[in-house]
């Protein structure tokens, strides 16, 4: 409706991607050793992700956003604060000064030396961000997060570029009020055309979200 072409993919243990389970592998000593994480493994899909999307030809490169909610929302500025391809962050419900991310596929050993969420999403600077928060650990966002982030902004000359809302009234989830705003997000950032009513959202059976079925059978070993 607004000319996005817009790529969903699967976290770990979810979907297709079941080799390993969302919240646990690399579990072993020598894992840790090697740095190995389901974090890292998340992270590494999530630049995957960036790289088919930005390949495709309908895709314009220059215009690419990520956004997701609660350990989406983690992923979305940890791929801001490694990669300079997404114009665009708008991680919903996830970011706030006192809470990290309560899944293996949010943190990894060493991950927070002296710095947290707030000083990730940071690093998507000077590119525009967003936050949303709710009721629950962002409920304090425009308190305790929003200020360092417009102050660092403002530092770089560059105040237009951050935004923030919080919901009280909501719990956590990815809520229509703050879909409505990365969608009016897009649509200035990326001069698309607006709607002005999200429509009903039908959620799709599971079958039809697998690439798997008739003619394309899971192979008997190796992916379950």
């Amino acid at each position: 409706r607004m000319g996005c072409v817009v790529f969903h993919y699967d976290m770990l243990g979810y979907a297709d991607s079941r080799q390993l389970p969302h919240d646990g592998g690399f579990g072993d000593a020598q894992a840790e050793q090697w740095g190995l994480s389901p974090f890292g493994l998340q992270t590494w899909n999530s630049l995957a992700a960036l790289d088919f999307l930005a390949g495709r030809p309908d895709v314009d490169p220059a215009r690419l956003a990520v956004s997701g909610a609660s350990g989406g929302g983690t992923q979305t500025f940890v791929l801001g604060a490694v990669d300079p391809r997404p114009a665009v962050l708008f991680p919903a419900v996830m970011v706030s000064t006192g809470m990290q991310g309560g899944c293996s596929c949010e943190n990894a050993s060493y991950l927070r030396i002296d710095a947290g969420n707030v000083d990730f999403a940071a690093l998507a600077a000077p590119r525009t961000l967003a936050l949303t928060g709710a009721d629950d650990w962002t409920i304090r966002l425009e308190e305790d997060t929003l200020p360092d982030l417009r102050r660092l902004y403002e530092a770089l000359g560059v105040e237009d570029r951050v935004h923030g809302w919080c919901y009280r009234e909501h719990p956590h989830n990815y809520n229509l009020v703050a879909r409505e705003h990365l969608y009016d997000l897009l649509a200035t950032e990326f001069e698309l055309p607006r709607f002005e009513e999200e429509p009903e959202l039908v959620p799709l059976d599971p079958d039809r979200l697998s690439v798997y079925g008739e003619g394309y059978p899971r192979p008997e070993a190796g992916h379950r």
